[in-house]
């Protein structure tokens, strides 16, 4: 009805094609600058903070490595394309139908403005259809809160949204409502705050790997073994994340789990130099436990050669393991430091 009420129903072809965000978007442009209970709303809130989608390169520069400076120059991009398709129709629409609009004096700045206040300020509501964007100025002042005194909920016909109290109220007590279970990012990106205690914090890692890269394949076949995408995981790491900065981090730990934690896909074989004639030995396999460094060692046979040419013997781990045994063997022999498997560097 309010749409109606601007008479712009000559941009309606125009609107149909559009989601409900950018919808919103141009309603809000043809309020601004007037009397309207929107217009007013606005006017009210170009008096507050900027938020970070509305920062510029340099402000932003302090978030470069993080999830969130990320989302922000996504969101950038597609507001850029947005501009620069939808403007053209929407100016083009008004002008055959001799409709004056506020629409018209629309720049970029001020598109991104608005497409910030919607998301710092939407409700979504859920209908039988599909979820509905939508804006409820008096309800877009009420602050979160992870313990609320109140909830939102749809009034009896659906035709409203009712702000209902917990509890009963103490007068010039604040009311307080949950904005839901988002990651610290999101809450940052969409609304200029942080919480500090949130137990839905977490982050999106990138785990695409290079062309370059010795362990590429290796890594892409772990993804698809454990049902990750090749390309992007999210991390829901709660109370263990220190900070947004803490991703690069968490993304090296990750990516060093991959490589050490499935060793199946690390090696399927390995060859030891042997340590008397520099011949080469036969090819051992390496199994799970040599790659954690365990204190056992490999129980293939190795042959050692003695110092005076004596008979070849098979010497077992057992030897290596206890020195005591070595001690009590009729033939003292010396073992070649290089015959030593070292697990660390398999």
């Amino acid at each position: 009805d309010l749409w109606r009420s601007t008479q712009l129903e000559a941009i309606s072809d125009v609107m149909e094609g559009l989601d409900d965000t950018l919808r919103i978007q141009l309603f809000l442009a043809d309020q601004l600058n007037t009397s309207t209970i929107y217009g007013l709303w606005l006017k009210r809130l170009r008096t507050e903070a900027e938020l970070p989608l509305l920062w510029s390169e340099d402000e932003l520069s302090v978030l470069a490595g993080t999830s969130v400076y990320k989302d922000i120059h996504t969101v950038r991009d597609a507001l850029e394309e947005a501009y620069a398709t939808v403007m053209p129709s929407v100016l083009f629409a008004l002008e055959e139908a001799e409709v004056e609009s506020n629409i018209a004096n629309l720049d970029r700045e001020t598109f991104d403005w608005l497409h910030a206040i919607i998301r710092s300020r939407k409700q979504v509501i859920n209908t039988a259809d599909s979820p509905v964007v939508t804006l409820v100025p008096i309800i877009g002042f009420i602050n979160h809160s992870f313990t609320p005194n109140a909830s939102i909920r749809p009034s009896e016909d659906e035709s409203a949204l009712e702000v209902v109290a917990d509890a009963p109220f103490r007068k010039n007590q604040q009311i307080y409502i949950n904005y839901g279970p988002l990651t610290e990012g999101t809450y940052f990106q969409d609304y200029g705050f942080v919480n500090g205690d949130n137990e839905y914090d977490g982050f999106g890692l990138s785990l695409s790997t290079g062309e370059g890269d010795a362990l590429r394949e290796e890594k892409e076949e772990v993804l698809e073994a454990i049902g990750l995408n090749r390309s992007t995981y999210t991390a829901i790491i709660g109370d263990q994340i220190p900070g947004m900065y803490a991703e690069d981090a968490v993304k090296t730990m990750w990516l060093d789990y991959i490589t050490k934690g499935f060793p199946e896909y690390v090696a399927e074989e390995e060859e030891v130099d042997g340590a008397g004639d520099g011949e080469e030995d036969d090819e051992e396999m390496v199994d799970e436990d040599d790659l954690y460094g365990d204190e056992e060692y490999v129980e293939e046979e190795e042959e050692l050669e003695g110092e005076d040419d004596e008979e070849e013997e098979v010497v077992d781990e057992e030897e290596y393991l206890d020195e005591e045994e070595m001690a009590e063997e009729e033939e003292e022999e010396t073992v070649d430091e290089d015959d030593v498997i070292d697990m660390m560097d398999l």
